[in-house]
């Protein structure tokens, strides 16, 4: 390819030392659900309204998170080239969306006295 694009010869072996000097290690891309620029300035809003929160605000809080684990089909892997500290860069990223795959959902929460039960 190098070659190809500009008439020079150059081997496998130089292009993997230079990559290797380089620092990049080829790794899985780390999967994100995707957020829009609208999305991320929405974010940030509401976490900088978070920053004033007192203790006792604190208190009257409760974090919930849903997940699902797949029952059919397999979570394929996107492999990229990336410097260590670069795994959340997004051009090091895959982003996620919903799709048709069958899955078990589970629920559970957290607040100032302690954990919730987890729900299937």
């Amino acid at each position: 390819m190098v070659n190809e694009d500009h008439g020079v010869t150059i081997s496998n072996q130089t292009v993997r030392n230079r990559v290797k000097d380089e620092e990049y290690n080829g790794r899985a891309a780390r999967k994100k659900p995707y957020l829009s620029k609208k999305n991320i300035r929405a974010r940030l809003a509401y976490a900088s309204t978070m920053l004033k929160y007192s203790d006792k605000d604190w208190e009257k809080v409760v974090f919930s998170d849903e997940s699902s684990v797949w029952l059919t089909g397999a979570a394929g892997r996107t492999y990229v080239w990336r410097k260590p500290g670069e795994e959340f860069k997004v051009e090091c990223l895959v982003p996620t969306f919903k799709s048709g795959r069958e899955t078990l959902m589970v629920w559970g929460c957290i607040t100032y006295e302690g954990v919730g039960a987890l729900h299937l």
